[in-house]
């Protein structure tokens, strides 16, 4: 293993431990050790990168302008890393852009990555894939595209039954009842978030369970 390989991999360590957090959703802790490393090492990418994403992603208790100034916070953090994935491991490179995507809000090229993911064998990509189909499908259905929003929220459910078999992240079932509520079937939502709250040790009432039941419930009925 060289240096460049060495260091890759204490990055990946540090990642997952980080990951460890986002999975029980403790994402203060989270962002809180982010930030920490970001102060002492603002030139390294990855530290950029966790602090970034952690801080796009933590919510709890905020106001819905801070949520959003953090989520543009966490673009402009992350849009000069796109020019430097050759300083991130080949494994890591897709999640840079992954995020990216997710938080600049552009869905097709989310679940366009995770197409190219799992083509290169990396069943992760459904992830991708489930993401960027669930939130396209929300999309369409605000404009009274509900035909089209049907058929990309059944890809979203696909893609999460594939991610779902051999994994229990509990964000997952956030995104994967979205799919659910946008095409109609309300139980399975509410089933899928209740699964989703159990996983991560929060109650049902909580904000990223709260947030899809509201999206699904401004929905227009009338179809296309």
């Amino acid at each position: 293993m060289n240096e460049k390989e060495a260091r890759w991999a204490a990055e990946a360590a540090e990642k997952r431990r980080l990951f460890a957090l986002v999975r029980k959703a403790r994402y203060k802790d989270a962002l809180r050790a982010a930030k920490k490393r970001w102060r002492a090492q603002p030139g390294n990418p990855y530290a950029v990168y966790s602090y970034a994403v952690l801080l796009g992603d933590c919510q709890d208790g905020l106001s819905l302008a801070v949520v959003e100034r953090n989520r543009r916070s966490a673009v402009r953090l992350l849009k000069p890393l796109m020019r430097r994935l050759s300083a991130f491991a080949p494994a890591h490179r897709p999640s840079i852009r992954n995020e990216y995507y997710w938080f600049s809000r552009q869905r097709l090229k989310q679940y366009r990555i995770g197409i190219e993911e799992v083509r290169a064998g990396r069943r992760r990509g459904t992830c991708s894939q489930g993401v960027g189909a669930a939130w396209h499908a929300l999309d369409l259905a605000r404009r009274g595209r509900l035909a089209r929003a049907r058929r990309w929220a059944r890809a979203s459910e696909r893609a999460w039954k594939r991610f779902l078999a051999d994994d229990s992240y509990y964000n997952a079932y956030v995104h994967l009842g979205l799919a659910l509520g946008v095409l109609g079937r309300r139980g399975e939502m509410e089933k899928a978030l209740r699964t989703g709250a159990r996983l991560a040790g929060k109650p049902a009432i909580w904000h990223e369970f709260e947030e899809v039941r509201a999206l699904v419930r401004s929905l227009p009925g009338r179809p296309d």
